[in-house]
């Protein structure tokens, strides 16, 4: 039993972490681009 809710819960710190490592690859990818994601943007002052 205690095997089985390890399992899940490990299977569940995977998926977060690709999920973490996606959304930031999506945004290094956005900033190296030049943005433009933010229509309102005032500029940040990021250089790629």
């Amino acid at each position: 039993m205690i095997n089985e809710l390890l399992k899940v819960e490990l299977e569940e710190v995977r998926l977060d972490e690709k999920l973490n490592k996606d959304l930031t690859d999506e945004i290094e990818e956005t900033l190296a681009s030049g943005c433009g994601a933010l229509k309102s943007c005032n500029g940040c002052n990021i250089k790629s």
